[in-house]
């Protein structure tokens, strides 16, 4: 499972980076995925070149995207292009960054924690996730012309009902995208057997506030489950080596209120990331019953440290239930069901979401 996992993002981050490296880079990332394991043959459409990738072979040929070419072996960019470095997108963030390697980028944050306590520290990542973050700060952004102080007015006036009612919505809302045939249960109202049902809302958001009839992926609980303890933001993807550069941002937010991080980066609002308010309502929550602290806002991925992880069975379940509506791709996308979640839960002090 891992290993498809990983071809299936080694392919996506070889096509991605096509606007951004050398083609030799490109194609090097991709050689890096498990080949026994990947389908007869993959085309990749970029920009100058096609990447032609099968089990036995891979290829790379020169030419236009819709032109006519002639099959060749690895043939490479005439002038190779510069690598990129965080460096180049520094000028269009409003906040100060550091850049360290990947192995001190740990350590640098809890260090800038201790030292600057009126001063927010978490790792951003690599150059690509830099530039993507800056991005967020373009005129043309949905969310650049959002406030902060808008976003976290919305999310301190969130109740615990009404959070969960916003995060059952939008769940709702893929279902009934994702899977037309069972959307015709779905209703907002208390029914039996419906998308959802709500019995109560307790003081720790647990999901036994909102029953998931249906819909969620359920499984049996795994015999030998692995919980989570390492961050992954300072490593490559693929190789899960120190990434050469990391990027530490560093926001003018005191350290004891780090959930307002998400509304000065205006993360979120993008595919099926929820917006801004809801990952500060529910940050702030999990700091005051988990010990959850920020530790990574990538372009595309959140990590906390937990200081008091779930540990029973029941709770870890019902956590599970509040992650996936958060963050579906986890589950979708990743271990596969609502247990093998909960299982990872229990005794995991590194908390880890991904949105595609």
């Amino acid at each position: 499972m891992f290993e498809l996992f990983r071809w299936f993002f080694g392919l996506k981050r070889a096509r991605r980076a096509a606007d951004r490296i050398a083609p030799e880079q490109a194609f090097a990332e991709l050689e890096q995925v498990s080949k026994p394991i990947a389908p007869a043959e993959i085309v990749v459409e970029l920009p100058q070149y096609t990447l032609v990738y099968g089990q036995a072979t891979t290829t790379m040929v020169r030419g236009e995207t819709n032109s006519s070419v002639q099959p060749a072996p690895r043939a490479w960019a005439d002038q190779p292009m510069k690598e990129p470095n965080i460096s180049d997108h520094l000028e269009r963030l409003p906040f100060a960054v550091e850049i360290v390697s990947g192995a001190d980028a740990l350590s640098t944050v809890f260090r800038l924690h201790e030292e600057h306590p009126d001063q927010y520290a978490f790792i951003m990542g690599d150059e690509f996730s830099v530039d993507r973050i800056a991005d967020q700060f373009d005129e043309d952004v949905l969310n650049f012309s959002r406030k902060p102080e808008e976003i976290l007015r919305l999310a301190f006036a969130m109740t615990p009902e009404s959070l969960l009612n916003t995060l059952r919505a939008r769940l709702a809302q893929r279902f009934k995208e994702n899977e037309p045939e069972a959307a015709t249960s779905v209703t907002m109202k208390e029914v039996d057997g419906g998308f959802a049902i709500e019995s109560r809302v307790n003081a720790r958001f647990g999901m036994s506030d909102v029953k998931f009839a249906k819909n969620m992926p359920r499984g049996p609980w795994p015999e030998e489950p692995q919980p989570n303890c390492n961050f992954s933001s300072h490593l490559d993807l693929l190789t899960r080596k120190f990434d050469r550069e990391t990027a530490i941002g560093r926001i003018n937010v005191p350290v004891s209120e780090f959930w307002k991080v998400f509304a000065e980066l205006r993360f979120g609002g993008f595919n099926e990331c929820p917006p801004p308010e809801i990952h500060v309502a529910l940050a702030k929550h999990w700091a005051e019953h988990y010990g959850a602290k920020l530790i990574s806002v990538s372009h595309d991925t959140v990590e906390f440290s937990v200081s008091q992880p779930v540990t029973d069975k029941q709770a870890a379940l019902e956590l599970a239930e509040l992650h996936y509506a958060y963050c579906p791709d986890i589950v979708d996308q990743g271990v596969g069901t609502i247990e093998e979640l909960a299982a990872t839960l229990m005794g995991s002090t590194v908390w880890y979401f991904w949105w595609d």
